[in-house]
């Protein structure tokens, strides 16, 4: 068992994982509610939203999109899901999701088998990609290609194993999936499965709208006008 980040996922902020929600997602007919309560319900309902929950589920749903492929490739390994981790600032960075990887012995040196056999030469250009500094990046990790397959072939004596495991399940998943645009894919997957306001707080919603309009609804779907 290890500990990584989860390959492939691109966070939440500004990808197509951020939560969107609008008027049709909470009325059958928004244009039928009064635009002063429509406009207030908007407002508020973000601080109603269990983003946490929400996050945790949409990660634990890529996870089994990714294990699938793993599966389909016969590859002995799965990921599991931890915790969803955002930074303070999104200037640099985005949210990462950590995993356990469960892998055999015999099933990541399959892995390294297959990198040095079939695509060193991705790897090579994935390496550099990766971990070539520049201005405005400075790389913690080598770019030499021949580092990188010495780690991966003692993965137990790696001094960097959270992150070379990640960064190798990263660049092989992509290799093996006959999948052209796994985020796009994986985001399909993923909203097939959820409902996004499953995660509104709709009584406290109701309750303010009351309070605020002298209202007495029960649900928000009362608002529409028919």
């Amino acid at each position: 068992m290890f500990y990584t980040w989860m390959p492939i996922f691109p966070g939440f902020y500004g990808t197509i994982f951020e939560c969107y929600i609008d008027e049709w997602s909470l009325w059958d007919n928004p244009d039928s509610v009064d635009s002063e309560i429509k406009s207030y319900v908007l407002d508020i309902m973000w601080d109603k939203y269990d983003h946490g929950k929400r996050e945790r589920t949409v990660a634990t749903l890529f996870i089994e999109y990714i294990n699938d492929i793993l599966k389909e490739n016969d590859i002995n390994a799965a990921f599991t899901f931890q915790k969803v981790v955002s930074p303070r600032y999104y200037n640099f960075t985005n949210d990462s999701v950590n995993v356990s990887l469960d892998v055999s012995l015999d099933a990541w040196n399959g892995i390294v088998r297959d990198i040095r056999s079939k695509y060193l030469s991705l790897f090579t250009d994935y390496i550099k990609g990766h971990y070539t500094s520049y201005d405005g990046f400075i790389s913690h990790y080598t770019n030499n290609v021949n580092e990188w397959l010495e780690w991966i072939s003692d993965i137990n004596e790696c001094e960097n194993t959270s992150h070379v495991i990640g960064a190798v399940m990263d660049f092989y998943i992509q290799a093996i999936s006959d999948d052209d645009d796994i985020i796009t894919d994986s985001y399909c997957y993923v909203t097939e499965r959820i409902d996004e306001p499953e995660y509104i707080d709709y009584d406290d919603i109701v309750e303010k709208v009351n309070d605020r309009f002298g209202l007495n609804i029960s649900d928000i779907s009362e608002l529409e006008k028919e």
